[in-house]
């Protein structure tokens, strides 16, 4: 289910991942962006997991684009790049 494939960004394996975030696209659109965001929010989310909320955010048509300025000072130098 949801919780599973959020967990699964979290993977090591970046296969793992991709499809956890392709899943969680595609089964549980209404949700995921909501849950992308609370992943990004919390301290203690796995450095990948934030990553993979951040990507599934970054091609979402649902993100703002204050959500993505604002990670412009995040603590994880990857995401700081992409918003770059």
């Amino acid at each position: 289910g949801r919780r599973e494939l959020l967990r699964a960004l979290a993977e090591p394996n970046t296969w793992a991942r991709r499809q956890a975030a392709a899943q969680l696209a595609c089964r549980f659109p209404k949700d995921v962006y909501g849950n992308a965001r609370k992943l990004l929010g919390r301290a203690d989310t796995d450095a990948q997991a934030r990553r993979e909320a951040w990507w599934l955010l970054a091609r979402s048509s649902d993100t703002k684009h204050e959500e993505m300025t604002a990670l412009a000072t995040d603590p994880d130098p990857v995401i700081r790049a992409g918003i770059a």
